[in-house]
């Protein structure tokens, strides 16, 4: 039986983003490609299954959290924030895996300066008309900025570019 990584095998997002840094130096780059585009393919597919099913079942979820009926209604104006989290969040997790395997965390500490500059500017800027929704809004902001700001880092930097059109063979 061939011994195979864990991540050629069944989906594992953390353990691909940390094994595409390795080969990259080694010269995969077909492999580097296709391990991106699948970890963004599974992590948007279940960002997605993760948003139906917060979306589906939100008051039960309430509801095995806590039986104060005040409590529910109260999380009950946040729901659609909560809705956001997976897609606007996924991305920025992803390219932490892919950051840490290539050591190059100093490009994540960049991009989390930027997007918590950016996320006390709107939570501070918005808070007065827009009370607890403002923390909301900027949480969902920084998780989205983070992720967008790590994928220019790092196309710029580590030099993948999971997207990229192949060029034929000359």
């Amino acid at each position: 039986m061939k011994n195979t990584p864990a991540c050629e095998t069944e989906p594992c997002l953390a353990s691909g983003g940390f094994v595409i840094p390795e080969k990259k130096i080694t010269g995969g780059d077909d492999f580097q490609d296709q391990t991106v585009r699948r970890l963004f393919g599974w992590g948007i597919g279940l960002s997605l299954a993760f948003t139906l099913l917060y979306g589906a079942g939100g008051q039960a979820f309430l509801r095995l959290l806590t039986d104060d009926e005040i409590v529910i209604t109260t999380a009950g104006s946040y729901f659609y924030w909560v809705l956001a989290i997976p897609l606007a969040g996924f991305s920025a997790f992803l390219l932490d895996g892919i950051f840490i395997g290539a050591t190059a965390t100093h490009l994540m500490l960049r991009a989390m300066i930027v997007a918590s500059g950016c996320f006390f500017l709107i939570y501070y800027g918005f808070k007065g008309t827009m009370e607890n929704h403002a923390l909301w809004m900027a949480f969902i902001t920084y998780l989205l900025l983070r992720g967008v700001l790590q994928g220019v880092l790092g196309r710029k930097i580590l030099g993948y570019y999971p997207f990229r059109q192949k060029q034929p063979a000359k």
